[in-house]
């Protein structure tokens, strides 16, 4: 019986919303438009290309990870998660706002690393500071011992700061869960009905992207670190029809310009290299991709 009430609510609640969902389509069709671009198809295009291109993809990976979110938040739901109550919210509240502090903490010490590492760099390039950096070198050349010590400690250190990061990033993650989680109790008649204006489906739509942001933003910096954001650049070469005569080429598109963008069979995933050519004038350009370490 509950069921079906729930079904009720939810068709009133749809046809009152259809014309929000038509703009929300619309929007993702110029997402969809936009994402389809690679990194070599933006060689190809004006600035403005491709800083919309770029500010879409990160758009659509925002929503993405934030209907993850939900989607397990539901999940949690379903499985039986117990009805909350006023003590266990305030309890995941304070838990939040705790962990929140201290990952802000964590985000204040890793750019003091980097702008300590910065001006040391630029310590270097000054001839004084660069004897001092080779006297003490030697002197711990002299004193293995003491230069074994410091490096443990360094890496020590490094290991726990990484990993205490790495732990409070999947407990804050897994307490937001159970807080949306608990959030869609409160929510669901009115999300049933799209009261998409009620202060429960408020706290349950828009309490997620606040701390959404922020555990991208970690994520974001953390790849950075790692050397997974890296732009990519190409360099390019006239090549001749006999230097791709026994190449397995595969087609992926024809760019506007009526030119055929082509890559190795086995080289399909990675796109190392991209060839282009051009049909009318039978000419041949072999792009190899440069990521700069």
């Amino acid at each position: 019986m509950t069921f079906i009430k729930d079904i009720a609510s939810f068709s009133e609640g749809l046809s009152k919303a259809f014309p929000i969902i038509l703009s929300i389509a619309s929007f993702l069709g110029v997402l969809i438009i936009y994402n389809k671009k690679n990194n070599f198809d933006l060689l190809f295009e004006g600035k403005h290309i491709r800083f919309l291109t770029k500010m879409t993809q990160s758009i659509t990976a925002f929503i993405g990870f934030y209907l993850l979110f939900q989607l397990v938040s539901f999940s949690l739901y379903f499985i039986g998660l117990p009805k909350p109550t006023k003590v266990m919210l305030k309890t995941l509240y304070n838990i939040d706002a705790m962990l929140v502090f201290i990952l802000i903490i964590s985000i204040l010490i890793y750019i003091t690393f980097i702008i300590i590492r910065t001006v040391l760099n630029y310590l270097h390039t000054i001839n004084s500071y660069q004897n001092l950096i080779n006297k003490k070198n030697e002197w711990l050349n002299q004193h293995n011992k003491t230069k074994n010590t410091l490096i443990s400690i360094k890496n020590g250190i490094l290991i726990i700061y990484l990993g205490l990061n790495k732990l409070l990033y999947i407990i804050l993650m897994v307490a937001s869960l159970v807080t949306q989680a608990m959030h869609f109790y409160l929510a669901k008649e009115h999300i049933l009905k799209f009261d998409l204006s009620s202060q429960p489906v408020i706290q349950f739509l828009v309490g997620p992207i606040v701390i959404w942001i922020f555990l991208v933003a970690i994520m974001y910096l953390y790849l950075k670190e790692i050397g997974e954001l890296k732009k990519v650049y190409y360099t390019v070469k006239f090549i001749s029809e006999t230097d791709v005569k026994n190449e397995e080429l595969i087609h992926l598109h024809t760019r506007p310009t009526k030119e055929w963008v082509l890559v190795r069979a086995n080289d399909l995933q990675e796109q190392n290299t991209i060839f282009l050519y051009n049909p009318e004038s039978k000419s041949w350009l072999e792009y190899n991709k440069v990521i700069p370490d």
